[in-house]
């Protein structure tokens, strides 16, 4: 199974101290057991594939109405995470 590098944008790394505990644990797991391993492979009710000016991203729901944006580069098996927090 590919093993994918994740990276978080300046702006998700520095939203990521703010949030709170369980949301912070649910992205911890969210990048240890999906991000990872398998990250273009759908999960009903968590992932889906963002459309119109945000088309390239995936979206991972979190509890409590939080969200994470991603978007992944095969050719290098990076994970580039662009947005954690609350429903825009």
């Amino acid at each position: 199974m590919p093993t994918y590098q994740v990276i978080l944008h300046r702006d998700a790394a520095k939203a990521l101290p703010t949030l709170p505990a369980h949301i912070r644990d649910a992205v911890r797991e969210c990048v240890e057991q999906v991000l990872q391993s398998k990250p273009l492979e759908r999960i009903p009710q968590k992932t889906k594939k963002l459309k119109g000016r945000l088309a390239g991203l995936i979206q991972y729901d979190l509890p409590s109405g939080y969200r994470l944006w991603y978007r992944v580069d095969q050719s290098t098996q990076t994970v580039y995470v662009d947005y954690i927090g609350p429903h825009p």
